[in-house]
């Protein structure tokens, strides 16, 4: 393995204005000198950041960028994003996949104003790093890739360290769902091994953990039956179902649209629900979450490759789902790629456009679905003096642009650009600050 330690202190670019660079030195013994409370910085940073505003080409006046880190660009695109409390609970840690190299970039959050990277990580051959995931203690990250899943011991998140790898009898990790039943941390990990949808355990203490495979439920009979990538699972999300207590992981099931099962039991799951793709946007289906509001359970989905169209359907009844809104940018050939929802808001990272947010409230009842408008609108990053973006190559390269993912934290949007590296937003609907208005995605 390649650990890089990187000092990168970087200052807040609101309105032109620029706080102090982080003490370097400070930060390389481990006294980040960091504010108690960064959050009044922070709000008196956005000012009178309004909720609502006119959405145009560009980023609409309620989003405001605080500051970004570009990160070690050399090592090309900066992809799959994941925040979490260090293990000490002394930091928010950021951790952005080197998609090209199968490495992870490792940024200290802690003072939203002034994100500092303190390591990078590559394993000693490249593969490709497709998705991260810390462990809901955040002494371990995961990293999915084409011939493994990496598990980083990162207690010291200056110097992290490889505790296992567990290699796939056939590639690949595509994404990483983990999520906590029983007193113990589960990873679901879509298109591994060559099934649909591999559930692992992570089992061991910290700094000696490794991943046991206990369930293979099968979703997709077709790709189950041919092994093939673009007819497997993509991706997966966890939630408790407040209605029913049910443990509940929604997949994206690619072609076939959405799944639903109960993993109370995560190594004998149950099929809850499946939400065919039977409307005339059809999609590969890349990303789902869902809402709870008013009563109504609203399933979400983002599509990438075919008519790549968001799409939002009331499963409150889940034997009787319908659809009743939908949204895509005028061209509909550039795909969205992440989602997340926090409360009545939809957060799409779209690889071209940057970052959308919708009002999930205004989906209406049906029967006729409602075509749905972005209200806030935040313009895609690109690296300071760059011809073009980095961007995963293959057919799709060409609507690859700006932003990768997307992750709501303590009301503030973190986003990985694929050229800029890592950026902090404010909206002016959610307070800084505010730990419930987080993302589990």
């Amino acid at each position: 393995m390649r650990t890089h330690l990187v000092l990168l202190a970087v200052a807040p670019i609101l309105a032109g204005c620029v706080g102090p660079a982080a003490d370097l030195e400070a930060a390389s013994s481990g006294d980040l000198g960091l504010p108690a409370d960064p959050w009044p910085a922070v709000r008196a940073a956005l000012g009178d950041l309004p909720c609502e505003a006119p959405v145009g080409e560009g980023t609409s006046a309620n989003l405001a960028v605080l500051a970004e880190a570009p990160l070690d660009e050399a090592e090309g695109s900066h992809g799959e994003l994941a925040l979490q409390r260090s293990s000490d609970g002394a930091r928010v840690l950021a951790a952005l996949a080197r998609y090209q190299s199968g490495g992870v970039d490792l940024a200290d959050v802690t003072d939203p104003l002034a994100p500092l990277q303190i390591a990078s990580w590559d394993p000693e051959e490249t593969d490709r790093g497709l998705d991260v995931k810390f462990t809901t203690d955040g002494a371990t990250l995961l990293i999915g890739g084409d011939a493994s899943i990496k598990l980083l011991d990162v207690r010291d998140p200056a110097e992290p360290r490889l505790e296992d790898e567990y290699v796939l009898a056939k590639k690949q990790a595509h994404m990483l769902s983990l999520f906590r039943v029983a007193g113990a941390d589960w990873v679901a990990a879509p298109k591994a091994e060559g099934f649909d949808l591999p559930i692992y355990k992570v089992v061991g203490e910290p700094g000696n953990r490794t991943l046991e495979r206990v369930a293979t439920p099968a979703l997709t009979l077709l790709g189950e039956a041919t092994g093939e990538d673009l007819l497997r699972s993509h991706d997966a999300w966890f939630e408790v179902d407040p209605t029913t207590g049910t443990p509940t992981l929604w997949i994206a099931n690619v072609w076939d649209g959405v799944a639903a099962l109960d993993v109370m039991d995560p190594t004998a799951p149950k099929l809850l629900a499946k939400i065919p793709n039977l409307d005339p946007h059809q999609g590969y289906t890349h990303t789902v979450q869902v809402a709870h509001l008013d009563g109504r359970r609203l399933v979400v989905a983002v599509q990438e490759v075919g008519v790549n169209a968001m799409k939002v359907w009331d499963a409150t009844d889940l034997a009787r789902p319908a659809l009743v809104a939908y949204w895509h940018v005028p061209v509909a050939a550039f795909p969205q790629h992440n989602l997340q929802i926090v409360g009545d808001r939809a957060y799409v990272a779209h690889y071209k456009e940057g970052v959308f947010v919708f009002d999930l409230r205004a989906v209406g009842p049906g029967p006729v679905p409602t075509r749905l408008a972005p209200v806030a609108h935040l313009e895609a990053g690109s690296a300071p003096g760059a011809a073009a973006p980095n961007s995963p190559t293959g057919a799709f390269s060409s609507a690859f642009g700006g932003t990768w993912d997307v992750v709501v934290k303590d009301g503030l949007l973190y986003t990985s650009e694929i050229s800029a590296g890592l950026r902090v937003t404010g909206y002016g609907c959610l307070w800084p600050g505010d730990e419930g208005a987080s993302s589990t995605g």
